[in-house]
C-alpha cells in the first residue's frame, strides 16, 4: 500500500509520496475569498492576485495558540490537493502527517480526526516535522534552527532523538522581518501597508536582502571604507599556514617589534573583515539595488538590503523582549548535558525559507564564536537549497523503514479510543 506524505507548514504544504526525493506538490497554505463566497485554495491563489475582489490570509495564523488554524479552510485546501492536484483516493492509501514541532496535542487529535472521518484513511499517524528533518540528516545528533513564517524553534538533538528541555522558542519569523522591511521602505516613501503590498513586500525581501555577516559593524559602509584605505597589494597579516610574524631580524637575530604590534585577536579580526568584504564584493552587496513597482515608480535599496534583517539578532527592533537568534542557540546548547555539548553544537541545520537568505551562516558563526566555550566545528552549519523539502524528505525515508507499519493508527484502532 502506498503512503502519502504531508508536511503541512505555517504557509507552505508538501504533499508527495514515500519513497519519492521529492514531493510532487508544493503549494502555499493559502484561502481567498471573493465577493461570490466561492474559495480558492493554494497556488489558485496567487495567480489571482490582480483581482481586487480577493480577500486571501494564510490558514494558519500561527501553531501552538488556540484557534490561529482554519479547519474548515484546511480541510478545503487538502480536498484540493488531494481531488484536483494528486486526484488519489485516500481511503486506499497511508498517510504520514508532518506538523511543526510545537502544536498542541488538541490539534494533534483534530488532525487525526479530519483524516479518519472526512477523508477516511484506512492507516495514518501525525508526527513532529524535526523527526523528518532529523531522518534528512547524515548525523544522529545536532540542533535544528527552523525559522518558520510566524517563529522560531531552535531544536537539539542527540541519538535521533529531540532533547525537549533544550527546545527555546523565538517569537520571531519571516513575517516579522517582511513587517520591518515595509516600515523600513516607509521611512524612504513607499507605501505597501495594504495585503498585496505585503506579499510585494516579501518579494522585495527575498530577491534583494542579505543578512549583514558581521555582528561589530552595523553600517557597511564602514567597513568598504575601511577597505578602500588598505592598499589591494598588502599581504594578510594573518595566514593560516604560516606563524604569527613577531618581527624577528633574520640577519642579527634580533627580535624586534612595532611601537603597537597587533594581536592574535587583532589579526584574526583584520583577516575576517577582509575576507568579508571580498565575500560582499562579489555579491554585489556594495550595490544599490532598484526595484520597478507595477506603476513605474523605483524604489533603490541600499542599507534596507541588510538592516530588514536584523531583528532576527536584535528582537526589540520590532518591538519584541526577546533574546536574539545566536543567544537563543546558546541557550539551548547550554541546556544541554555537559558531555553531549560537542556532538550538538557539532551539526546545526538551517531549515525555513528565511535561512536560505544569503550570509545567514556566517551572521551566527560570528556570533557565536566570541560566547561559546564549547568547541564546534562551523563549517558543519548548512542551510540547503532544497532546505524547505527536508522534512517532507526525511518522513519519505522513514516510510520506507520496516517498522513503519508498526507506527502507524489503523481506523480501527482510532474509532475503539475515541
Amino acid at each position: 500500500m502506498k503512503t502519502v506524505i504531508i508536511d503541512f507548514g505555517s504557509c507552505s504544504l508538501n504533499v508527495g509520496f514515500g519513497g519519492d526525493r521529492n514531493p510532487k506538490i508544493q503549494i502555499p497554505t493559502l484561502v481567498a475569498n471573493t465577493q461570490s463566497l466561492e474559495k480558492i485554495f493554494g497556488d489558485q491563489v496567487l495567480k489571482e492576485t490582480d483581482d481586487p475582489n480577493i480577500i486571501n490570509e494564510y490558514i494558519v495564523k500561527e501553531f501552538g495558540e488556540e484557534g490561529m488554524i482554519n479547519w474548515d479552510y484546511m480541510e478545503g485546501l487538502y480536498d484540493y490537493v488531494f481531488d484536483d492536484q494528486l486526484e488519489i483516493n485516500l481511503e486506499e492509501v497511508n498517510v504520514l502527517h508532518a506538523q511543526i514541532s510545537m502544536a498542541t496535542k488538541k490539534e494533534y487529535l483534530k488532525i487525526a480526526e479530519i483524516f479518519f472521518e472526512k477523508f477516511e484513511v484506512p492507516f495514518f499517524n501525525n508526527m513532529e516535522q524535526v523527526v523528518g528533518l532529523i531522518a534528512s540528516h547524515k548525523k544522529q545528533s545536532g540542533m535544528v534552527i527552523d525559522i518558520g513564517q510566524y517563529s522560531t524553534r531552535i531544536i537539539p538533538f542527540y541519538d535521533s532523538l529531540v532533547i525537549k528541555p533544550s527546545i527555546s522558542f523565538l517569537n520571531i519569523g519571516g513575517k516579522d522581518l517582511t513587517d520591518y522591511l515595509i516600515n523600513l521602505l516607509a521611512l524612504e516613501g513607499f507605501y505597501l501597508q495594504s495585503q498585496d503590498g505585503f506579499h510585494l513586500a516579501t518579494k522585495i525581501k527575498e530577491t534583494f536582502s542579505f543578512v549583514n555577516p558581521l555582528p561589530y559593524i552595523p553600517d557597511l559602509d564602514i567597513l568598504k571604507k575601511k577597505m578602500a584605505n588598505l592598499s589591494v597589494d598588502d599581504d594578510d597579516d594573518f595566514d593560516d599556514n604560516h606563524d604569527l610574524d613577531l618581527g624577528l631580524d633574520d640577519d642579527n637575530d634580533d627580535l624586534t617589534l612595532d611601537d603597537h604590534p597587533k594581536s592574535f585577536d587583532e589579526i584574526r579580526k583584520d583577516k575576517l573583515e577582509r575576507n568579508t568584504y571580498q565575500m560582499l564584493m562579489k555579491h554585489g552587496a556594495f550595490n544599490s539595488a532598484k526595484y520597478q513597482f507595477s506603476d513605474q515608480n523605483s524604489v533603490f535599496l541600499d542599507k534596507i538590503r541588510y538592516q530588514c534583517i536584523e531583528p532576527l539578532f536584535k528582537p526589540y527592533l520590532v518591538g519584541k523582549v526577546h533574546e536574539g537568534l545566536h543567544k537563543m542557540v546558546y541557550n539551548s546548547i547550554q541546556r544541554c548535558e555537559i558531555d553531549i555539548r560537542t556532538q550538538v553544537a557539532d551539526s546545526i541545520i538551517l531549515t525555513g525559507g528565511t535561512t536560505s537568505i544569503p550570509f545567514l551562516k556566517e551572521r551566527l558563526e560570528n556570533e557565536l564564536r566570541p560566547i561559546l566555550s564549547t568547541p564546534i566545528n562551523f563549517n558543519q552549519i548548512s542551510s540547503l537549497l532544497d532546505q524547505n523539502v527536508l522534512t517532507w524528505r526525511g518522513a519519505s525515508v522513514l516510510s520506507l523503514m520496516p517498522k513503519f507499519p508498526s507506527h502507524l493508527i489503523s481506523k480501527q484502532e482510532y474509532e475503539g479510543k475515541r
